[in-house]
């Protein structure tokens, strides 16, 4: 696992290290000053997902079900398998494919199981299995459902229907848990630099601490995901779900980013862009620059100040600064867990 560790960690930080240069190109030109503060919010980074690893990475194992009820009727561990997929409603190619094992094989298992139970279908087969206690991990409303999903009895939803819907709200959940989770670890060290720097341009170390932050709240978009795979997925999540849902927590963390940096402002009533754009000027001037140049860029600052007043500005530059990196992070997690051997639930 810890080679995983290190090599994802070593993608993210190349990419949010090449983020943070252009912008800070951008912003400041170029200071070589900066690259050891980025290396050590990289260092922080990989800290990060590694304690995420070992905080996340254990799950209480599955009811074993009725062992002496299954060693009497000679289930095996393989047909187990099998019989808690179909109970959740799998078809033969899809148990395939999350088994690792060919749709043939699937149905050599379910005709053991049927043979076994006494069933001639699913249906019986998860009924007599779910007397026996030998199906555990799956309840139903209904019992009595028909190969195309419908219900027999009146009232009774669809199970698919239910299944996906809870699907769906245990991804919600998770995506607001992490995005909070992740917007206040970027967001209180923001605020509270911010308030304390107020008096005068940016210190070096705030820097430091705000992209540090920043990259260790964005890396719980990698444990939301896996949280995700590994409990609600059955240890199965596709890309586009994951990457969807690394962008949701990316985006919840993003704005109460934005929403701390507002709160800065308001609590100090700082000009934050007439401050940093006399700051940028006077750097320049310690450069050397003057003449056409120099009024040229005096220029492209005036401009600046004039538009970091207004909030409708303020509020996408302030974004800018950290969704991109939580992209960069959701493309990498969604491509590494979309295999489910790749750092797989370790069961106890």
């Amino acid at each position: 696992m810890l080679k995983w560790v290190v090599i994802y960690a070593g993608v993210i930080a190349g990419g949010a290290l090449g983020l943070q240069a252009l912008e800070y190109r951008r912003l400041v030109r170029a200071d070589a000053g900066a690259w050891p503060q980025l290396l050590v919010a990289v260092a922080f980074l990989a800290l990060g997902l590694f304690a995420g690893a070992r905080l996340f990475g254990r799950h209480p194992a599955p009811d074993p079900g009725n062992p002496p009820a299954q060693a009497a009727l000679g289930i095996s561990a393989r047909e187990l398998d099998v019989l808690r997929e179909i109970a959740a409603g799998r078809s033969n190619k899809e148990i395939a494919g999350r088994l690792a094992i060919a749709p043939n094989t699937v149905k050599t298992h379910l005709a053991h199981l049927y043979d076994k139970l006494g069933a001639r279908r699913r249906t019986e087969a998860i009924a007599r299995a779910r007397e026996l206690g030998c199906c555990p991990s799956f309840s139903y409303q209904c019992a009595e459902i028909t190969l195309s999903g419908d219900c027999r009895r009146p009232g009774c939803l669809s199970w698919s229907w239910v299944f996906i819907a809870a699907k769906g709200a245990s991804m919600l959940r998770n995506i607001l848990v992490f995005g909070v989770i992740a917007g206040i670890l970027v967001a209180v060290p923001t605020y509270f630099i911010g308030v304390a720097t107020s008096d005068g341009p940016p210190p070096a170390y705030g820097m430091l601490v705000g992209y540090t932050a920043m990259l260790v709240a964005l890396s719980l978009v990698f444990v939301g995901i896996k949280r995700q795979r590994d409990l609600a997925g059955g240890g199965v999540i596709g890309f586009w779900p994951a990457l969807g849902m690394g962008l949701a927590i990316s985006a919840v963390a993003s704005i109460l980013y934005a929403l701390s940096w507002e709160a800065v402002l308001a609590a100090t009533g700082v000009d934050f862009g007439a401050q940093y754009a006399e700051a940028l000027v006077a750097a320049e001037k310690a450069k050397g620059v003057s003449g056409a140049e120099l009024a040229r860029y005096v220029a492209e600052m005036e401009t600046f100040k004039t538009n970091y007043a207004d909030p409708l500005y303020r509020l996408p530059t302030t974004l800018t600064e950290i969704f991109p990196v939580g992209v960069l992070v959701s493309l990498v997690s969604a491509g590494l867990l979309r295999n489910p051997r790749f750092m797989a639930a370790r069961r106890e």
